[in-house]
């Protein structure tokens, strides 16, 4: 992580401990995953999900090599880092974690509508269709209330049948798993 800093421009203090008693800036903790969630170090971006999909109470228990990085909860989400982990393949396995409540928001509120299509199929592909279709209800800002498992398979299913002649045509389309179940 030290090189992912020096790589990020940010400064890292060396010290005779390998963590400090000070928390890190919740901006310094998602640089670093950010920063090993691009990099081509599959490990990296392993440890980097691993971290984000830590429980609370296991936050506290970290391996050195994450020491500097983990000192506190996981960073706060944005756009940026759900792309990141969209492009990386790891949606469906941060989405199965307590941080998905967090990430969530920021995943029904991507700039187009083909990373949301995108992120769909990503946890289609993990049999999340609940929070598929939750991704739906929120980009549509349906009220809290209305959420019901069933509102959200419904909304789902309305939103792959509206799209059917597309998947139909396109054997690689990331919806195409729903579309065989609907």
């Amino acid at each position: 992580y030290a090189a992912l800093m020096a790589g990020a421009g940010l400064a890292l203090q060396e010290s005779e401990h390998a963590h400090s008693a000070h928390l890190r800036p919740p901006e310094v903790r998602l640089a670093c995953v950010k920063m090993a969630l691009l990099s081509r170090h599959a490990a990296l971006a392993d440890e980097a999900v691993r971290f984000l999909c830590a429980a609370p109470a296991d936050a506290a228990a970290v391996t050195p090599a994450r020491a500097w990085v983990a000192d506190g909860p996981a960073p706060p989400a944005d756009g940026e880092l759900v792309r990141l982990v969209l492009r990386g393949g790891r949606l469906g396995e941060v989405a199965c974690s307590p941080y998905w409540a967090e990430l969530a928001p920021h995943a029904a509120r991507l700039e187009s509508e083909a990373l949301l299509v995108e992120a769909m199929g990503a946890l289609a592909r993990h049999r999340l269709y609940e929070a598929a279709g939750a991704l739906l209800l929120d980009r549509h800002s349906t009220h809290p209330a209305l959420r019901s498992t069933a509102a959200k398979l419904a909304a789902l299913r309305a939103f792959v049948r509206d799209r059917a002649t597309a998947i139909e045509s396109d054997v690689a389309h990331p919806l195409r798993t729903l579309w065989e179940l609907v």
